[in-house]
């Protein structure tokens, strides 16, 4: 059992992973359809979220500010652990919760972007959701549903 749990942790760990790069490749994509236009980036996973939630991390843990370009770099690495640890945790739960592959992606999808971005980046107020356009915040939500596809159909 100890090695089947380990195993499914290593996957979800390369799942998260591709997930969260899959996710960064939509941002991309997104942003660029949106002429970079600021409003309509994705809420919680734009370049000014990924500065600010580095700062706010760094600020808490060590207090001290980072400098702008070392922000934008944390704020990025912190995506793709995040990713890593929310996919290895999906996976080792799915060994004990079978229920949990029984969820359809698009409701898991949702779940995970109100729980893991929308109610957390406007709590810490790393950025304001009502700053935000009803298209930044459907990117958000389309962004959630391209890490979950991405993660399930590697698992």
């Amino acid at each position: 059992m100890r090695a089947r749990w380990a195993s499914a942790l290593l996957r979800g760990a390369v799942a998260g992973f591709a997930g969260a790069a899959a996710m960064h490749a939509f941002r991309l994509v997104w942003e660029s359809a949106n002429r970079h236009q600021r409003e309509h980036g994705i809420f919680g996973f734009d370049k000014e979220a990924d500065v600010r939630g580095a700062e706010w991390l760094v600020r808490g843990l060590a207090g001290h500010a980072l400098s702008h370009r070392s922000a934008q770099g944390l704020g990025l690495a912190l995506h793709y652990l995040y990713g890593i640890a929310i996919g290895a945790a999906y996976a080792a739960a799915e060994t004990r919760l079978e229920w949990l592959s029984n969820i359809r992606t698009a409701p898991a999808s949702a779940v995970l972007w109100l729980l893991a971005d929308e109610i957390p980046v406007t709590i810490t107020d790393i950025s304001d959701p009502l700053d935000r356009s009803v298209r930044s915040h459907a990117g958000a939500l389309a962004a959630h549903l391209v890490y979950v596809a991405t993660v399930r159909g590697i698992l």
